[in-house]
């Protein structure tokens, strides 16, 4: 299980991101992970975090995610 977490620089970011993924790649299902809140990321970090804005600008393109309502609630 490969889990790219960030190197612990001394330091933290608030607020931070963090993703965890669970993956079936040839029948075997794999975990992966990332967060940016000991500011520096590992190098597979920096890649799933890559994937991650890559795949979100091709669906936040679409015209059903254009039309979805707005959102309620969240953080302020």
């Amino acid at each position: 299980m490969l889990s790219p977490l960030p190197l612990d620089m001394g330091c933290s970011t608030t607020p931070y991101s963090e993703d965890r993924w669970k993956v079936l790649i040839n029948g075997v299902e794999r975990t992966f992970a990332w967060s940016s809140e000991k500011c520096e990321l590992t190098d597979d970090a920096q890649q799933l975090k890559e994937l991650r804005d890559y795949i979100f600008e091709m669906v936040s393109a679409k015209k059903e995610y254009i039309e979805l309502p707005e959102a309620v609630g969240g953080y302020d």
